[in-house]
């Protein structure tokens, strides 16, 4: 008989579901007691790990949170303009900075008094970027946003810069935040490191509130219209709040709350936690550029057997969801270009339900 892999990581589901290790020595009267449940996992070397069996690791099916967004409460985009210094010789050169749309940008800026200073610099430190951020539908001044800085001259690279306070504006152009601080985070790829996020570094500066909080109805929106996806959403609210829910359409889920004692806000927290068999596939996003996998939710998966480049992934017999498979790959040390192929192997086996997008 062939010698069998080590296996760093095995979760085997036994019947009743408990989670025991079995002992190496021969059976003992206590081998007869109960199987105690084991403590959770933990991080192994990578080197000792070539096969993971894993059994379903969560509730089925996705949350509902993932399917769908509450309609009247979207998130704003907010713009500003700013300054990056601090660039080791990767800034703007003095020729970018002395053009009419950076002479433009500056003084829109305030830095009218030091504009000529600015121009002058042979350093290349300082760099004129564009700033971006999202505001949740509800917010509180002083509540911390992340935001995006993308270089708007000849900038070579944003690395190690700080970003100096900037206003931040709505479509309305009425001031909502401002941000400042040390560029945190930047593309894996040297060549499109004009790019990245402060993160935490925009403070939201007026109290923000939906109008949809105010009222006892709730429309659900589906992120991927589908009348059996939404109506299997309205049963699953229903039968969880007592409430009327009626299917509107293929793409909305109305949901009443006039007299149930619930607020939206409230309503929406347990929505969220609910977990449906979405009727359509998942879909899973694939930076290409940062070598990172997005997925939504407890996405669920079939029972499989399919190897990769000398490792093999099992899902047993009751299947398993994405999110465990993802943990036990990384603690394998496997490469993102390995997680990929593993998850194009489980969806072209029908153990993954959905499509790979790529960006």
């Amino acid at each position: 008989m062939k010698k069998l892999l080590t296996l760093a990581v095995v979760l085997i589901l036994l019947r009743g579901s408990s989670l025991a290790q079995q002992p190496a020595s021969a059976p003992t009267p206590s081998d007869t007691q109960a199987p105690v449940p084991t403590q959770p996992l933990t991080a192994v070397p990578a080197e000792s790990l070539r096969s993971i069996r894993i059994d379903r690791g969560g509730p089925p099916g996705i949350q509902v949170k993932n399917l769908i967004r509450p309609a009247g409460m979207n998130s704003h985009s907010l713009t500003g303009y700013g300054l990056v210094v601090g660039l080791p010789n990767t800034g703007d050169s003095s020729a970018t900075l002395v053009s009419p749309m950076m002479t433009h940008l500056l003084t829109k800026l305030g830095l009218e008094p030091m504009l000529e200073n600015v121009q002058k610099m042979k350093s290349k430190n300082v760099a004129v970027v564009a700033i971006t951020a999202k505001l949740p539908p509800v917010a509180r001044s002083g509540d911390p946003i992340d935001v995006e800085v993308a270089s708007l001259g000849d900038a070579k690279n944003l690395s190690r810069g700080m970003l100096l306070r900037s206003l931040l504006k709505g479509p309305d152009d009425q001031v909502y935040g401002s941000a400042q601080g040390r560029i945190t985070a930047l593309p894996v790829d040297d060549e499109n490191r004009v790019v990245g996020v402060v993160t935490q570094g925009g403070t939201v500066s007026r109290n923000l509130e939906s109008p949809a909080l105010a009222r006892d109805t709730l429309v659900l929106t589906l992120l991927k219209p589908d009348l059996t996806t939404a109506t299997r959403i309205a049963n699953a609210v229903g039968l969880r709040l007592g409430v009327a829910c009626r299917v509107i359409s293929a793409e909305a889920v109305e949901v009443s709350l006039s007299g149930s004692g619930y607020s939206p806000i409230s309503a929406l927290a347990i929505i969220e936690e609910l977990n449906i068999e979405p009727s359509t596939g998942t879909t899973i996003v694939v930076n290409r550029q940062t070598k990172s996998v997005v997925v939504g939710g407890s996405v669920p998966l079939k029972p499989a057997l399919i190897s990769h480049n000398g490792v093999t992934v099992e899902i047993g017999p009751q299947g398993s969801n994405l999110k465990t498979v993802l943990e036990n790959l990384s603690r394998m040390g496997a490469t993102s270009d390995d997680i990929v192929a593993i998850l194009e192997s489980l969806r072209q086996a029908g153990s993954l339900s959905g499509q790979i997008e790529y960006r």
